[in-house]
């Protein structure tokens, strides 16, 4: 597995962490990049220059902290960050919720936040398991972001596609919307989960929030918008006689695709 792990500046206290896990892996057999990241700007360059080279890691994992977080939270690898009990922090754990794979080092970290699993340092004679622990949820979390479909305005996963029906989990990045469209083979439904959501659907202008649905009949213009500043998640149910991506007819689009 190719993995960017991003440290702290030498002087943290987590920069041990990231140097042992770093060996572990690289012990395992895995392709190890470590970039320290920081506060100044030669630090961010270099996140940046990270973050343009989304084809060159399998897995992305953030152990500097919040800023850090931020400069790489749109690559199209898979992104795992380690969380700091830090309450300046939680816009930025909050905002990226749903894209990223969290860990903590402590039920008291955890306290909420969702996490995908608890992972505590337990000195150096235990770094062999504490990279263990990590290894398997890299392979758990590439294997999800495998079956995302990233697009201009976001990201869905098909939960479910057979015959009668299809079922996707539609994310929409804060201030973008799918384009303006209609389908002649299949009804949709979409039931919002997270945020809120502005629907069109022909003539119609509909706000929905988290709780709340609306149907799409069969041939009527629609489209969703996320006017929010975090994501928007969303369940869209097809049914019908055909779900394939093809079945779709654009009058506009702002990404040039109409």
């Amino acid at each position: 597995m190719r993995i960017a792990i991003l440290s702290p500046q030498s002087a943290h206290p987590h920069a041990p962490l990231a140097a042992a896990l770093a060996e572990q892996l690289r012990a395992r057999d895995h392709e190890i990049t470590v970039v320290e990241s920081g506060s100044d700007l030669a630090a961010d360059l270099r996140l940046a220059a990270l973050a343009e080279r989304p084809d060159d890691f399998d897995l992305v994992h953030v152990m500097a902290g919040p800023r850090a977080l931020t400069r790489v939270g749109t690559m199209h690898a898979a992104l795992v960050a380690t969380l700091s009990n830090d309450s300046d922090a939680l816009p930025v754990w909050r905002h990226y919720a749903g894209r990223v794979a969290f860990l903590a080092a402590s039920q008291a970290e955890a306290a909420g936040n969702y996490v995908e699993a608890i992972i505590a340092w337990e000195g150096p004679e235990r770094a062999a398991s504490f990279a263990a622990a990590h290894e398997a949820v890299y392979t758990r979390v590439v294997a999800r972001a495998a079956r995302i479909d990233h697009r201009p305005w976001g990201y869905y996963v098909v939960l479910a596609d057979e015959p009668d029906h299809k079922v996707k989990r539609i994310v929409v990045y804060p201030g973008k919307r799918l384009s303006l469209q209609r389908h002649r083979k299949r009804s949709e439904h979409w039931y919002v989960i997270q945020g809120e959501a502005l629907v069109t659907r022909d003539e119609e202008n509909i706000r929905v929030t988290a709780g709340h649905a609306v149907d799409i009949p069969l041939g009527a213009w629609h489209r969703i918008q996320n006017p929010a500043s975090s994501d928007m998640a969303f369940i869209e149910v097809q049914t019908g006689e055909y779900f394939g991506e093809d079945d779709i007819e654009r009058e506009q689009d702002d990404y040039g695709r109409a």
